[in-house]
C-alpha cells in the first residue's frame, strides 16, 4: 500500500470517529438488528396468513351462499354474483399482500436492493392463495364465521329452500326464514312432479314484487339443487 493511500485511510478513519464523537453516528447494538430483523419477518408472515385468512373467509361466503351456481345463469348471473361479492375481504386480501411485499423489501429478501416489486407480487399473491385454500379445506372459515352481511341482491334474485310447489307458484324459504313465493315463467316444465324437490333449493332471477316482497316473478330458473 503507498504511502498516499495509507493517508487516505488514517483521513477517512479519522473523520469517522470524529464523527461518532460528535454523535452524529449512533453505533447501534447488534442485538437492536436482530430484534428489528425478527419484527420485520413477524410481521411479513402475519400479513401472509392473515391474507390466507381472508381467502378462506371469502371462499366460506361463496360456499354458504351457493353464489357459483349463479354463473349458470350466463350474464345475468354474473352481475348477481359481482353485485353479492364481499368487497370488503378481497381489498383486505390484497392490502395484506402489500404490506407483505412492504416488509420482504425491507428485509431485503431474494435480492439485494429488492428492485424485482413485481416478482414479490405474484409470489406472495400465489402463496397466501394456496395457505388460503388450506385454512379452506380445514374448514376455518366456516370456524370464524366472518362478518360481511352481503347477500343476493334482494329485489333481482332468490335462492330458496323450496317447502312447496304447485303448477307454476313455489313456496321458498330464504336464509333469512322469510317464506317467499316464486312464479315461474310459463315456458317450459321446470319442477320435477314428484317430491323429490321437496327441501332442495331453487335459485331465479327476476323481479321482487314492490307491493308484496313475498312474491317473485322469475325470468330464470335453475332447479333443485341439494347445496
Amino acid at each position: 500500500m503507498s504511502e498516499e493511500m495509507k493517508k487516505d485511510e488514517a483521513d477517512m478513519k479519522s473523520r469517522v470517529m470524529g464523527a461518532i464523537n460528535s454523535k452524529k453516528i449512533k453505533m447501534r447494538s447488534h442485538f437492536v438488528f436482530v430484534a428489528e430483523k425478527l419484527g420485520l419477518e413477524s410481521a411479513m408472515a402475519l400479513a401472509i396468513i392473515l391474507g390466507a385468512i381472508l381467502i378462506s373467509l371469502l371462499l366460506y361466503f361463496i360456499k354458504k351462499t351457493g353464489l357459483l351456481k349463479f354463473l349458470t345463469f350466463g350474464y345475468p348471473g354474473m352481475k348477481i354474483f359481482l353485485a353479492t361479492l364481499p368487497y370488503d375481504y378481497i381489498i383486505l386480501f390484497i392490502l395484506m399482500v402489500a404490506g407483505a411485499i412492504y416488509f420482504a423489501n425491507r428485509l431485503e429478501l431474494f435480492c439485494g436492493k429488492c428492485e424485482r416489486t413485481n416478482f414479490f407480487t405474484v409470489w406472495f399473491f400465489f402463496g397466501a392463495l394456496i395457505l388460503g385454500l388450506f385454512f379452506g379445506a380445514l374448514g376455518l372459515g366456516g370456524i370464524l364465521g366472518g362478518w360481511s352481511h352481503n347477500h343476493i341482491p334482494h329485489d333481482r334474485a332468490i335462492r330458496g329452500q323450496i317447502k312447496s310447489f304447485e303448477g307454476n307458484e313455489v313456496s321458498v324459504m330464504e336464509e333469512d326464514g322469510n317464506m317467499v313465493h316464486v312464479f315461474l315463467p310459463d315456458s317450459g316444465e321446470i319442477l320435477p312432479l314428484d317430491g323429490d324437490a321437496d327441501e332442495k333449493f331453487l335459485r331465479a332471477i327476476g323481479r321482487r314484487d314492490k307491493e308484496d316482497p313475498s312474491i317473485f316473478h322469475a325470468i330464470n330458473v335453475r332447479c333443485c339443487d341439494s347445496d
